[in-house]
């Protein structure tokens, strides 16, 4: 489909299509094949998520619990934490993989501008430390 979708925020937790363009973030707590277009200023890939992306994913931070299959292009940092999983192809400025995250991708890591640096560093910050929560 190619409809457009553009919002604040945005949780998946089932199937969409279509272009999806959100301004702060996505959190993706959806398990099976996710066949549309996302662009976020950040994404969350949540612990209970098994999923298969059709179309690269564009970021500029990623924090993975769950699992993934697919491509992202990312401004800024991945963060894969304990028990995450990226499988296919990413770009971005840095990675980080905890102890017991698994990355099995081809990679392209590419250096930053300081002043990106700061901005990533502090967006990346917030939401490691929980700042946006799912919803009840």
């Amino acid at each position: 489909s190619s409809a457009l979708t553009v919002c604040r925020e945005a949780v998946i937790a089932g199937k969409v299509s279509g272009t999806l363009v959100c301004e702060t973030l996505v959190r993706l707590v959806y398990s099976g094949r996710l066949s549309c277009q996302i662009k976020t200023k950040s994404m969350v890939i949540e612990k209970e998520s098994r999923v298969e992306l059709s179309y690269p994913i564009e970021t500029n931070e990623l924090i993975v619990y769950g699992q993934a299959v697919g491509n992202f292009e990312c401004a800024g940092r991945i963060w894969i934490d304990k028990g995450g999983l990226i499988e296919g192809r990413i770009a971005a400025h840095s990675v980080v993989v905890e102890r017991g995250g698994v990355l099995v991708a081809e990679s392209s890591v590419r250096p930053m501008l300081q002043e990106d640096s700061v901005k990533t560093e502090e967006a990346f910050d917030t939401l490691v430390d929980g700042e946006y929560p799912l919803p009840a």
